[in-house]
């Protein structure tokens, strides 16, 4: 099963950067290879590949709504949604 970690979200003027880590959650293991898929309002947007440190790094747009997931052959997948409508202008200042 994956163990997917959303550490940190960056705000930024026009997008919000999200990245973390993908681990195998019965050894802690980071994993390398997993697929990230991203959605925006329910449509493919992009794929990314974590890499040898597990590591992934998306960049979502303002007034959305997204879904991501990751995914390994092997394992169980794990996704999430992240709503960027309605953030206030204070926060999208970072």
């Amino acid at each position: 099963m994956l163990t997917f970690s959303l550490s940190t979200l960056t705000a930024q003027v026009d997008n919000v950067m999200v990245y973390g880590t993908v681990k195998d959650m019965s050894t802690a293991k980071k994993l390398d290879g997993v697929t990230v898929t991203v959605f925006k309002n329910g449509a493919k947007l992009v794929d990314v590949v974590t890499n040898a440190s597990g590591k992934y790094e998306v960049n979502l747009d303002y007034g959305a709504d997204f879904k991501v997931m990751c995914s390994k052959p092997g394992f169980v997948g794990k996704n999430i949604s992240i709503d960027t409508r309605n953030v206030p202008e204070e926060e999208r200042q970072g």
